[in-house]
């Protein structure tokens, strides 16, 4: 596997991840909706709410992955304070989603691990297996089920295994595997490093996200006694 000496042990959580977030900005000085959707993908498989504070305005991936949240039973609310991403079940268990990657290619590793934590099998269409060949070998070597089926990537749901996720150079894949990592304890991110070094500070932010514990009111920036003041 690719970078296994830079292997990082993701910390996992045992409650919801609750946090106001600002993700780290890439090469180009802009906010990069792969790591933006990580952040909030995280109070989404945790029973959380996470706010990120600089969600990319742009229409584009930004846009179609909170269409992916919304689907997955999320509840998705865009405001002047940023985006606010919360779990409707306090379990992390998901809806299964139908969705043509086109605009959502680059978080395909995301929704797919997001899409071993449903109620039935997910569907990414427009992909062959060359696209995602690192994806299904994650997801398979981990112990789940995943196969492309007629330009489609099916995916069952079944909790992954403690293991490797291997990022093989990708930033998004790395992010994706951390996510896992905060409910799939002893996850260890193969390349870690990569997402690292082009998203500046991501590790701590990463960090200081899962140990914030901000029990935000849904769709609001603000902590229930802000309301108060």
């Amino acid at each position: 596997m690719s970078g296994r000496g830079t292997a990082w042990l993701t910390p996992s959580i045992s409650g919801p991840v609750r946090a106001r977030v600002v993700a780290p900005e890439g090469p180009s000085g802009r906010v990069d909706p792969t790591v933006a959707a990580g952040f909030a993908a995280a109070g989404l498989i945790s029973g959380g709410t996470v706010l990120i504070r600089n969600w990319p305005r742009e229409r584009g991936p930004g846009e179609a992955i909170c269409n992916v949240f919304a689907e997955m039973d999320g509840y998705v609310v865009a405001s002047d304070a940023g985006v606010t991403v919360t779990s409707r079940s306090t379990s992390g268990v998901l809806g299964p989603v139908d969705v043509a990657v086109r605009d959502v290619a680059d978080l395909i590793p995301l929704i797919a691990v997001l899409a071993t934590r449903t109620t039935g099998v997910s569907r990414l269409s427009g992909v062959t297996e060359d696209d995602v060949t690192g994806v299904i070998d994650n997801v398979r070597r981990l112990g789940g089920v995943a196969a492309v089926v007629d330009e489609e990537l099916i995916i069952e749901p079944r909790p992954l295994s403690v293991g490797v996720w291997d990022a093989e150079g990708s930033a998004p894949s790395a992010i994706a595997g951390a996510v896992l990592g905060l409910v799939t304890p002893g996850i260890r991110v193969a390349g870690w490093n990569v997402a690292e070094d082009m998203y500046r500070g991501l590790t701590a932010e990463w960090l200081r996200m899962i140990s914030a514990d901000e029990y935000l009111v849904p769709g609001s920036a603000k902590l229930p006694h802000e309301y108060m003041r």
